[in-house]
């Protein structure tokens, strides 16, 4: 890609969009198309620059990094040079399968907000799924207050049974580690799956609740048969071109490889971080592009064209993106001694019919806000709450459909009570 001038980026960078809001968390994953690769294309970590700063990220996961070289290139040219001292890398771990893969995840975070609490890896087959836990720099007391396991992951590419059967293998062994290991509930799924569909076995696996205890979820909710179907479209990842230049794929884009997928905890927001309903997107796709290059007509407008154009040279896959919020107050709370939150001291009737009656059996009176929510975190009653010491509260739910649904009630002393409730009819 040619360099923009100098002039050009200063007044783009001006114009970019930044988030001031510390509770406000937003995630990138992108295949960056073997990189760095110098002998195709040169000088990428400038075009990737250009990416970076238009997206603003607090925690980007790559795929195909070939080099600790290239991550400390990314570093220094791709985020250092545009925000300083505010990026930190994670340690650069090659593959267990060896240099036939010369293929890794590695990952960045804003240190102003964030630490890095551990890394590990799961071999596989081909390349081996990174897992990092993260925790919420407390800007007052550094505390390490809430956590987020990232599982990053570039499983084997192919359509063939044989293709099929290895990605569902390497999905089995993210199932095992996490039947043994449960982690955090917090926790996001994420890279290039490299699936046709949702139906494919490894997909099915990390995704049914039946077949694995730590499951993830959609964050948009569109299964399908991704592959060439224009129903698709604007979700599609791959390819960026129709051209063949710097290796990768052409085709125009009619893939959905690359995703981010969430634990259901963070549908609800109980342990601190809350997906923000409408946040992900494959980024720069307006849906009229299907089987053609990011560049081609009608003009895509929704980046400005040196982000377009980065995108393009930079790699045959767009990156995706999501944004979580940090509920501060939950935060707050998990910081605190247990005796300091009164959670016991609340007793809800459970199922509930028509009316769902709290018993407060605390030893001083409690002034607050209960919610009800349903399980994709959507807030569906809201209402001041104020009862005595051994008092009674009741709220009438003949409103609400039938169905399971999350309790939260809050107080000055952070969140009080949190339980899933089952109303019926």
């Amino acid at each position: 890609m040619p360099k923009l001038p100098w002039i050009l980026l200063v007044l783009y960078g001006a114009a970019l969009p930044r988030l001031h809001a510390q509770e406000t968390l937003r995630v990138v994953s992108y295949n960056l198309l073997n990189y760095p690769n110098v002998s195709t294309i040169p000088k990428r970590e400038d075009t990737l620059r250009v990416i970076l700063e238009h997206l603003n990220p607090h925690i980007l996961l790559f795929q195909e990094l070939n080099t600790e070289q290239g991550a400390n290139s990314i570093l220094r040219q791709s985020l250092e040079s545009w925000a300083p001292s505010r990026y930190t890398r994670a340690q650069f771990v090659p593959n267990a399968t060896g240099a036939s893969y010369n293929q890794h995840n590695m990952l960045y975070y804003d240190s102003t907000l964030l630490r890095l609490k551990s890394q590990q890896r799961i071999p596989t087959q081909t390349r081996d799924i990174s897992i990092y836990t993260v925790y919420w720099k407390d800007p007052s007391a550094g505390a390490d207050t809430v956590f987020l396991d990232i599982f990053a992951l570039h499983h084997k590419a192919g359509n063939t049974a044989s293709d099929r059967a290895t990605r569902h293998a390497e999905a089995d062994s993210l199932r095992k580690w996490l039947t043994a290991r449960p982690g955090h509930p917090n926790r996001l799924l994420l890279g290039d799956f490299n699936v046709y569909r949702a139906d494919e076995p490894a997909y099915r696996l990390v995704t049914s609740a039946d077949s694995m205890a730590g499951y993830f979820r959609d964050p948009i909710q569109q299964p399908g048969n991704w592959n060439d179907n224009a129903g698709f479209a604007g979700i599609h990842t791959q390819s960026t071109r129709t051209a063949s230049f710097g290796g990768g794929a052409t085709g125009g884009l009619d893939d959905r490889f690359d995703q981010i997928l969430i634990s259901p905890a963070l549908y609800n927001g109980a342990h601190g971080f809350t997906y923000i309903s409408g946040s992900y997107q494959a980024v720069s796709n307006d849906g009229n592009h299907f089987n053609q290059s990011l560049l081609a007509a009608p003009p895509n407008t929704t980046l400005p064209y040196p982000v377009l154009s980065a995108l393009y040279h930079m790699s045959d896959h767009l990156p995706v993106t999501l944004e979580l919020r940090l509920d501060e107050t939950v935060a707050t709370a998990r910081s605190k001694p247990p005796d300091a939150r009164p959670a016991t001291a609340f007793k809800a009737t459970n199922p509930v019919q028509q009316t769902l009656h709290l018993h407060y059996t605390g030893i001083t009176a409690i002034e607050g806000t209960l919610q009800v929510r349903d399980l994709t975190g959507r807030i569906l009653l809201s209402e001041p709450l104020q009862v005595r010491e051994g008092g009674v509260y009741s709220t009438e739910t003949g409103h609400l459909c039938a169905g399971s649904y999350w309790l939260f009630i809050t107080g000055q002393q952070g969140l009080l009570l949190h339980r899933q409730l089952l109303l019926k009819p």
